[in-house]
């Protein structure tokens, strides 16, 4: 059986959905079961957008018997052909292993393997603490964005409904099935938005401004993408904000005097007197008296001025009050007048951890 639906226009702004082209289909599958081999295929959803809005259709095995597991696969592999990109929850670890490993069981040709896959759970993984998400069920996401939906059950929670279904015929516990994969299918869609965030991770921003107070520099950016629901993150030396079009991050540094620390310290003399070390060429034109052996603590070069932490090695020459210092600093003269050169720094502390 096939249920079409053609009355979902999602509330959602231009700029969420200006990627999305008639070539996308959002993709989510409904079974008895974690394993292909044991469990079975009952419904297969999908949203897409053709030139009167956004649409939904489903396939549903209202027998619950292989033919009608075959016979869904063939139809929507009819139907994906005429699509090049497919987006879905958690299809890389679930529904597309499913769908490949039903299809060898039918000896039919995977009608997924052509399309360019985005996992919005699998991009959204590494900033679920960014955005505080309890977990990334997907109705916890939709709450993060403030999505309402009409289904309260969970995938696991229909398999008795589907069960009971096919004993019973019920009109009532077949609009709870349809309801639980429509809400999903249309979800993926309203679910837009929160790749705004992880666009800002991958460095989808121009920097605006900046500003110094004390020894905090606040860098101010213009995100391409809109943030819908604003979010702010602190860590002991980093402070992120984003907001609509804005992304500011206010990062602790030093305000004085911090050592550049030279590689090998036996090719140089350190002088006490002025508290240094210098290579040994020029070194032989001191008096023994006013010098002695670098080693690894003393074997720098100082320098004052404003300095940032960069947790990983982005910028030379790296400053540290101790020779093993984590993180390094660099000088922000080195950089503030170069917007390429702030964007990349900016892109390192969004994906690092101090």
């Amino acid at each position: 059986m096939i249920t079409e639906r053609h009355d979902f226009i999602p509330d959602l702004p231009g700029q969420f959905i200006r990627d999305i082209t008639d070539k996308t289909l959002f993709f989510d599958i409904e079974t008895t079961g974690f394993s292909p081999k044991t469990s079975h295929l009952y419904m297969i959803g999908c949203s897409y957008m053709d030139a009167s809005g956004f649409h939904t259709i489903q396939w549903f095995d209202d027998h619950k018997t292989p033919d009608g597991e075959k016979e869904m696969l063939l139809s929507f592999a009819e139907f994906a052909k005429n699509y090049t990109r497919c987006i879905s929850f958690n299809g890389s670890t679930f529904d597309f292993p499913f769908i490949q490993k039903k299809c060898d069981g039918h000896h039919l040709s995977d009608p997924l393997c052509h399309l360019e896959h985005i996992d919005i759970y699998k991009k959204l993984k590494p900033y679920k603490d960014f955005l505080d998400l309890p977990d990334l069920k997907q109705k916890s996401v939709e709450a993060f964005l403030g999505i309402n939906r009409q289904d309260q059950y969970s995938g696991g929670q229909l398999i008795a409904v589907y069960d009971a279904y096919i004993r019973t015929k019920s009109e009532s516990l077949y609009n709870q099935l349809m309801q639980h994969n429509y809400d999903d299918i249309c979800g993926m869609i309203l679910l837009m938005p929160v790749m705004a965030y992880i666009r800002l991770f991958e460095g989808a921003f121009t920097f605006h401004s900046y500003s110094i107070a004390g020894s905090c520099l606040t860098l101010t950016f213009t995100l391409t993408n809109f943030i819908l629901i604003p979010v702010t993150c602190e860590h002991s030396i980093l402070k992120i904000h984003a907001s609509a079009y804005t992304l500011t991050m206010t990062i602790c540094g030093i305000t004085g005097t911090l050592k550049y620390f030279y590689a090998n310290p036996k090719d140089y003399y350190y002088l006490p007197a002025e508290d240094m070390a210098v290579h040994k060429s020029v070194a032989a034109f001191v008096d023994k008296d006013f010098r002695q052996k670098a080693t690894k603590e003393n074997c720098y070069i100082k320098k004052d001025g404003f300095f940032l932490p960069q947790p990983k090695p982005l910028f030379t020459p790296e400053y540290r009050t101790k020779a093993a210092q984590t993180p390094s600093y660099f000088a922000w003269d080195a950089i503030k007048n170069q917007p390429d050169s702030i964007c990349r720094y900016a892109h390192l502390l969004l994906n690092s951890e101090f």
